[in-house]
């Protein structure tokens, strides 16, 4: 069974008699920037020993029985959004834990997933990663706005990583060639258009009978 535990995270000050002073110089147009031997930071990030909210566990059931949980996001107004890869779903909870609704599901309709991968926050949207094709985008209410188009090979993008700025990292496996199958990275804008190869490496080679 999964559970979901969103903690509060407090800064601590530590003793400014204990705080030491950088020493920040450039070489050649490099900063580099240099801490006395046993220098501590002016504060600390500590988590409180009881969780904010706790959804989901042992006795979990009905939309708080979770399996294969691949993500949480927190919206600004307090609703916490479940990643669930064995059902596909996004699933919306309320501040308390309180279940509202589930979007998504299995399939290759509109907002469903093959595998649903991950998801995260990118501006005011909810960005959701399928292991078999492009990003879904949805509202933060949970409305499906859109999902990224085939790549330019008319390969799915297999994204697996989202960036700060809303474009992703994505695997495209080219046609095989005579003699090798070949893999490329590629980033993707926010629409799910490819925007450059990061990388391109083998992955088969075509026709290779076994070593001896």
């Amino acid at each position: 069974m999964g559970r979901v535990v969103m903690s509060a995270m407090l800064a601590l000050s530590v003793g400014v008699a204990s705080v030491c002073a950088q020493t920040v110089r450039d070489s050649a147009g490099v900063r580099i920037v240099s801490y006395p031997l046993g220098a501590r930071p002016a504060a600390r990030w500590t988590v409180v020993p009881k969780p904010v909210v706790e959804i989901g566990g042992a006795d979990g059931v009905g939309p708080t029985e979770f399996s294969q949980i691949m993500g949480t996001v927190r919206l600004a107004n307090g609703n916490i959004i479940v990643a669930n890869m064995q059902t596909n779903e996004l699933r919306f909870f309320d501040a308390a834990g309180r279940f509202i609704k589930a979007v998504g599901g299995s399939g290759g309709g509109p907002g469903e997933f093959f595998q649903l991968m991950g998801v995260r926050l990118f501006s005011e949207t909810i960005q959701a990663i399928d292991g078999q094709g492009g990003p879904r985008v949805f509202s933060a209410s949970g409305a499906f706005l859109r999902q990224a188009p085939p790549s330019a090979a008319g390969r799915s993008q297999q994204v697996f990583l989202v960036l700060s700025d809303g474009s992703s990292l994505a695997r495209v496996q080219e046609p095989p060639t005579d003699t090798l199958t070949w893999m490329r990275i590629v980033r993707v804008d926010a629409t799910g258009r490819e925007a450059g190869v990061v990388t391109r490496y083998p992955v088969a080679e075509i026709g290779a009978g076994p070593p001896g």
